[in-house]
């Protein structure tokens, strides 16, 4: 998955880039399937072996899934969608096959969320959300789900796999994406 403050980077994009009526909604769909108890429901994971990072990786979100019960037919739905493209762009093809095929599951998890905590102030000063009156809101939740998951800046030993490099090109692509396209290409592949 990728980090809160990543998912609002790509969703501040997409505004930029799209007439949305209600931004603030897009945004609230934007990290909401993150903010849940169960996120295997909220990213309609499909269970496969840790042991396979790379088949692991691939059942964690099924957006044929998604698209078969949801419709996208309001600002929260289209932030929802773009929050799971992101989540699924990110495990499929972000990070290079040679780093997946020789990376066990808890060194990823480990590398990611220790990345995740070096890039959030940039991503955070990069695209804030005071204009949307949700920085309170998103940050509170954030925090209470941080605390619960015991997320620990502490935590040094680990490497940056984010790097701000390969992360902003990164953003600005997924942030770019025409959803209603990307959505008939998934729905496509189905015929």
């Amino acid at each position: 998955m990728a980090s809160f403050s990543t998912h609002i980077a790509i969703g501040k994009v997409y505004l930029n880039k799209n007439k949305v009526e209600h931004p603030k909604e897009f945004l609230k769909g934007v990290v909401e399937p993150d903010l849940v108890i169960n996120k295997t429901l909220s990213h309609y994971s499909d269970f496969r072996d840790k042991r396979d990072l790379k088949e692991f990786l691939k059942g964690k979100v099924n957006l044929i899934k998604f698209l078969e019960g949801n419709n996208i037919n309001s600002d929260y739905q289209k932030g929802v969608f773009l929050h799971l493209i992101t989540d699924y762009e990110m495990y499929n093809n972000f990070f290079d096959e040679e780093y997946i095929n020789n990376t066990t599951h808890e060194t990823y998890c480990n590398n990611l969320y220790h990345s995740f905590d070096e890039m959030d102030e940039y991503l955070k000063s990069r695209y804030p959300v005071e204009e949307f009156g949700l920085e309170t809101e998103i940050e509170k939740r954030i925090s209470k789900k941080k605390q619960k998951l015991g997320f620990n800046k502490e935590k040094t030993l680990y490497q940056n796999v984010l790097p701000i490099t390969k992360l902003e090109p990164w953003i600005n692509k997924i942030g770019s994406i025409n959803l209603e396209e990307y959505k008939n290409n998934i729905l496509d592949c189905q015929k």
